[in-house]
């Protein structure tokens, strides 16, 4: 029975309509208002700013309208250099959260950011604030391996 139910939720998300998703890697090719990295997350797109002594969580919603941050929380985990980090985040006017305090700015920084709007509801992104993608590396790799002769790689064992 449960996984009748599971089948069918997918089956009806299947079908909803796709023009406003957006995908990890396609919000990391746009520039953020505030210079940060952007996620979507249930009814919003969050943006994840890391400064040194200043983490900010800017929400907007689809359609980049700036959505209240008044009544919401937000918890940051931080994990960099094998050291786990967590952070409450407390609205800050307009549409931000924020914390003060040394936070990582490593290459290898991922953060989960739960957010809990002003209705209770809770929904979650992962960032790399210091990693992302490049659809043009991506697009270069992607064509050196449509050729035949790009695929064998004989050479590279005779050096060996």
């Amino acid at each position: 029975m449960k996984t009748l139910k599971l089948a069918t939720l997918f089956a009806g998300l299947a079908l909803l309509p796709t023009a406003h998703a957006h995908d990890d890697n396609w919000l990391d090719q746009q520039t953020a208002p505030n210079g940060g990295q952007l996620r979507m997350a249930g009814l919003y797109h969050m943006e994840l700013v890391v400064k040194g002594d200043q983490l900010d969580l800017f929400l907007t919603d689809h359609a980049d309208n700036k959505q209240t941050a008044d009544g919401a929380s937000a918890h940051v985990t931080l994990l960099a250099d094998k050291k786990v980090q967590k952070v409450d985040l407390k609205p800050a006017g307009d549409n931000r959260l924020s914390a003060k305090g040394k936070f990582p700015t490593s290459a290898d920084l991922q953060a989960v950011v739960v957010l809990t709007p002003g209705k209770g509801e809770k929904v979650q992104a992962k960032f790399t604030p210091f990693k992302k993608a490049k659809v043009s590396d991506h697009h270069q790799h992607d064509h050196s391996h449509e050729k035949p002769e790009h695929s064998h790689s004989h050479d590279h064992d005779h050096k060996h």
